[in-house]
């Protein structure tokens, strides 16, 4: 051949030396370091490091086959080896919070939704970290992220040195070694079961993600556009709530409470003899209870949306769909005990910043953390039990009020980790003396919030915590004075606890309803509630989202005045 006929390039390329490639024994160090990083677990994991370490990768070879292929196409490295790079960071990320939303909120992983969940998580893991250790928190996150993606490139970077960037593209012995890799472990991790020769395939799962977020896109835009139709009816139905004749309504969010503790027979007898101690209390002091279970839009977390489907009157699934409520003319409950001349409250012990999405609601007056003069032991969540601030509401709001109130309660103690229960005073006029709650709190748990699943005392402390707040809300009801009716619900099922969830896996919660006028729960009876703490273990739960409307026929007339006769 003449080689003067050639162009420089080729020229340049013939006079080039061959490329040697990787050498052997480090180009397998890197993959076997990254196969290491594909196999870290988190806590609340089931499968250990070892075992995962012990079976290949097929995310890892289909990415590296995928970025060979690339760089062999394109004759450049750093791009593949970038994409490669940010696509293998993302997966543990991925597989972790697909792992833990089950473990934590009994449901699938839905990004477009459960993103938004992301920094209550993260108050929950900062809980008991000062301001100053966040910061050095977030700083040394920061920078082992960064330092985890350097070395991440740069193990990449030496994997893609099997594909030659100049010369002729030639599939070497170690290419068709990759490529048939990344092929059998691909079908195999198909084929076989999860727990099988290969690691569960991260990649199949984001793809799946793929088509769950078109289909929940589509239901919130349906949502959204059933907004206006919902407002225009609700305008038209009687609201007036003349039928209460002014009594106090008060609504009690117990944190948590949900249906499954309920049916596991090993708590049933003790939550029995607990309903049977609570109904003799309220029996005393002449109150009535009948009781129903309804299906929360959550489970295990994202209680405000819990409360927005009870007082707006709809199906709250996600985030996207709370905000586009916000954005509707839609009037929530409180609204219409506004117009009834009610003066309505939002007790919120937890909240420690204002929070101007909660105007929509209608809520005269918002009672957050500040609000309360709690100087005892921190507990978790909302600092202060339960006992104390609605022993607070009772001497400061509730007893000194002109107007029947309405007002929403979101209780605390009974919130995750579940590691403190408080001591209880019978005489709730020793629940503000001074240095009440300094002492210890009567019992603790030690509990990890990210492995509640595989926590041995979880579920323990879970059942206690239910226990004091619904002593502590029946001995609230036991101190009213007025007329009153008190709806006590949960808000969703607890969080993953051991095998709770094999007992109701359902979204069902808990809902009492509590009087000391046996008139003003007749409309509760003839919907269905049972007298009682607990309706039959067969009893079917109903929309929590259909009674706002139902408790607005059941108590309104057409007129202003009410109907004596019914």
């Amino acid at each position: 051949m003449d080689s003067s006929a050639l162009q420089p390039d080729e020229r340049q390329a013939l006079a080039a030396p061959p490329s040697s490639g990787p050498r052997a024994l480090p180009w397998f160090a890197s993959l076997a370091a990254l196969q290491l990083f594909l196999s870290i677990r988190f806590p609340w994991d089931s499968e250990s490091t070892l075992d995962a370490l012990l079976r290949p990768s097929p995310d890892l070879f289909f990415l590296l086959a995928l970025a060979l292929a690339l760089a062999l196409l394109i004759r450049s490295r750093p791009i593949p080896a970038i994409c490669f790079t940010s696509i293998l960071a993302f997966i543990p990320i991925f597989r972790g919070a697909s792992t833990l939303v089950p473990d934590l909120y009994g449901k699938p992983l839905v990004v477009y939704n459960d993103v938004m969940m992301l920094p209550g998580l993260v108050h929950i893991a900062f809980l008991h970290t000062s301001g100053p250790g966040r910061v050095l928190w977030i700083i040394g996150l920061g920078l082992a992220t960064v330092l985890a993606l350097v070395v991440i490139y740069r193990l990449v970077s030496y994997l893609l040195l099997l594909a030659p960037t100049a010369g002729p593209r030639r599939m070497s012995a170690q290419l068709w070694l990759v490529f048939g890799t990344a092929g059998v472990t691909g079908s195999l991790a198909l084929q076989l079961d999860a727990n099988g020769f290969t690691q569960a395939p991260v990649l199949l799962d984001v793809a799946q993600e793929l088509d769950v977020t078109v289909l929940e896109w589509g239901l919130h835009r349906e949502f959204r556009e059933s907004l206006p139709k919902l407002h225009r009816e609700r305008e038209a139905a009687p609201s007036n709530l003349a039928r209460l004749e002014g009594a106090d309504v008060f609504v009690l969010f117990v944190e948590s409470y949900g249906r499954s503790l309920i049916r596991k027979p090993e708590r049933r007898q003790a939550l029995d003899d607990l309903a049977t101690e609570l109904t003799s209390q309220l029996d005393q002091a002449g109150f009535y209870v009948c009781s129903s279970y309804a299906t929360s839009s959550v489970s295990g977390g994202s209680s405000s949306l819990a409360h927005a489907q009870f007082l707006a009157g709809c199906i709250v699934r996600s985030k996207h769909y709370f905000a586009s409520l916000l954005a509707s003319d839609l009037k929530p409950l409180p609204h219409r005990f506004n117009a009834a001349n009610y003066r309505t409250l939002n007790v919120q012990p937890a909240t420690t910043a204002e929070w101007p999405e909660g105007k929509f609601f209608g809520f005269q007056e918002d009672i957050f953390n500040d609000a309360f003069d709690y100087t005892g032991h921190t507990y978790h969540w909302g600092f202060m039990p339960d006992q104390f601030a609605l022993a607070y509401l009772l001497e400061e709001e509730i007893q000194p009020s002109t107007q029947p109130i309405f007002m929403q309660y979101v209780s605390v103690t009974s919130h995750a980790p579940f590691s403190m229960i408080p001591p209880y005073f019978e005489k709730w006029s020793e629940v503000r003396a001074p240095n009440s709650f300094n002492r210890f709190p009567e019992k603790t748990y030690p509990i990890d919030v990210l492995a509640l699943s595989n926590c041995p005392n979880a579920e323990s402390g879970y059942a206690d915590t239910i226990a004091y707040s619904l002593k502590t809300m029946v001995g609230f009801v036991c101190e009213l004075e007025r007329p009153s009716i008190v709806i006590l619900l949960g808000d969703h099922q607890p969080p993953g606890i051991g095998d709770l969830s094999d007992y109701d896996s359902s979204f069902d919660i808990p809902m009492h309803v509590i009087s000391n006028r046996a008139d003003l729960l007749q409309s509760f009876g003839k919907a269905g509630f049972q007298e009682g703490f607990f309706p039959a273990d067969e009893y079917q739960a109903f929309e929590l989202s259909l009674f706002a409307d139902s408790f607005l026929t059941s108590f309104s007339t057409d007129t202003a005045e009410p109907d004596r006769d019914q």
